[in-house]
């Protein structure tokens, strides 16, 4: 078998020149260690054995290759279950951070709750025992209560009525001031003509400009509320009438003594029922300030 082993490779290719066959096993083992050099790193553990006083008995070193391809799973598991146990004691932390608050807040209700009861015990045991003389004094304060209620009420009733009824004098007053003034400006205008007079028509039409203008300003007067309904029919039997004779003035002055005369009985009717409402309202001044006109 010897013998045809060594034709085999006589056999064969030629071997190649020793030298370069050398350097090729050289070159690759090279290339193949600045590869392994760039995905490993070497790690010595060093281990002492130390006796009871801390002397060190033995010691050990192993070394270790470290690829790179082999350490990053290892680091990316550890980094995963250490994020997970992270996570999982945060979630436990907040789980018992929140029952401690629950706990706390059932806590606090309840000394709350106690408190509230011992209180309420303290009163009822406190009210029955001075039930009588408590229902005495009670029944006394109220009775006292009524009666000063009563009076307060009777006083305020009586302060109201009194400001209400001041109120409306103050405002009768200051409408009566105002007809007065109206008074005045009318009894410039003269005397009246007889209705048939021609100058009628255009001595009325001056009176209705001075009635307006009282109007307005007795209009401006504010009224008390309890005089509001009142005043405002008064004021609107005032109104009527001027613009019914308003507009008399106007038919006379225009030739049409008909319908003038038609216009002047409406505006004496209407002005009949002003000054009446007027008087009954209390007016001294104002009740009279159509007289010179419905006549």
């Amino acid at each position: 078998m010897s013998c045809a082993l060594l034709l085999a490779l006589l056999a064969g290719d030629p071997l190649p020149e020793g030298n370069a066959y050398v350097r090729g096993l050289v070159e690759r083992q090279r290339r193949r260690e600045e590869a392994v050099n760039r995905y490993t790193y070497d790690v010595s553990e060093v281990r002492e054995e130390l006796d009871g006083d801390g002397r060190r008995r033995s010691l050990s070193t192993a070394r270790y290759e470290v690829f790179h391809d082999v350490l990053a799973p290892a680091i990316l598991g550890w980094r995963a279950t250490w994020n997970a146990r992270r996570q999982a004691e945060a979630a436990a932390r907040r789980q018992l951070e929140r029952r401690a608050r629950r706990w706390r807040r059932g806590q606090a209700l309840a000394a709350v709750l106690i408190a509230v009861l011992v209180a309420s015990l303290a009163a009822l045991a406190l009210r029955a025992a001075r039930s009588d003389r408590a229902a005495t004094t009670a029944k006394t304060a109220q009775a006292v209560a009524q009666r000063q209620a009563g009076r307060a009420a009777a006083t305020a009733i009586g302060a109201s009525v009194q400001a209400q009824r001041s109120a409306e004098r103050a405002y009768v007053a200051r409408a009566d001031a105002v007809c007065a003034k109206g008074w005045a400006e009318g009894r410039l205008l003269g005397e009246p003509p007889a209705r048939d007079d021609p100058g009628f028509g255009g001595w009325l039409g001056d009176m209705v400009q001075v009635g307006q203008k009282t109007l307005r300003k007795w209009s401006s007067v504010q009224e008390p509320p309890s005089m509001a309904g009142d005043a405002g029919r008064i004021l609107g039997l005032y109104q009527e009438s001027l613009t019914a004779y308003g507009f008399a003035a106007q038919s006379l002055a225009g030739g049409d003594s008909e319908e003038g005369q038609r216009l002047l009985d409406r505006g004496d009717r209407i002005g009949r029922q002003y000054q009446q409402l007027a008087a009954r309202s209390g007016f001294q001044e104002c009740d009279g300030a159509l007289e010179p006109l419905a006549r």
